[in-house]
């Protein structure tokens, strides 16, 4: 991660030099995810915001949206619901128009995610199943996983660990 940041970081003046703003905010990107892996938040939520304003600026929804999925992640985890839901709320509906079912699902997760970490249980479960029934779809063994995770842990934080055990 660490190596990523910085030839990610040595890229920005380069693109910035060419003009390629595209570049830039590719750059920009993995810059912000590489310190939201890291646990840097605060870093991370700065050059995702200066991202998203870019993607915005060039007309990019599914780099924008991409972009509002990790900030909304990063809200979740700082524990601003609100800032969070707006986010994933704004990501899920691109995903849903587009048909793109990978960003979708992913984005379902952190939804329920959300909904969980509130304590809201039957609020999590629906996009959680809806996550799970498009992995299912998709035959994407990874994304089943995660989603399946999510859904022990809600059901965990909700309930009790009997629960999560079933799953």
């Amino acid at each position: 991660l660490e190596h990523s940041r910085e030839f990610a970081q040595e890229a920005l003046p380069l693109y910035e030099a060419c003009g390629d703003a595209g570049g830039r905010a590719k750059a920009l990107f993995q810059v912000g995810d590489a310190w939201y892996m890291q646990g840097e938040y605060a870093l991370a939520t700065r050059y995702l915001e200066e991202t998203l304003k870019l993607q915005r600026d060039l007309g990019e929804q599914r780099g924008s949206a991409l972009t509002l999925r990790r900030l909304g992640a990063i809200a979740t985890l700082q524990g601003d619901f609100d800032r969070a839901e707006v986010s994933l709320t704004e990501a899920v509906t691109f995903f849903r128009q587009s048909g793109e079912s990978w960003g979708l699902s992913s984005i379902l997760v952190d939804l329920g995610v959300l909904a969980a970490m509130q304590g809201k249980l039957l609020q999590a479960l629906v996009p959680l199943q809806e996550a799970m029934l498009l992995a299912q779809q998709m035959r994407q063994q990874y994304s089943l996983a995660i989603t399946l995770t999510a859904l022990g842990c809600a059901l965990g934080v909700a309930s009790s660990a009997k629960y999560s055990a079933l799953i």
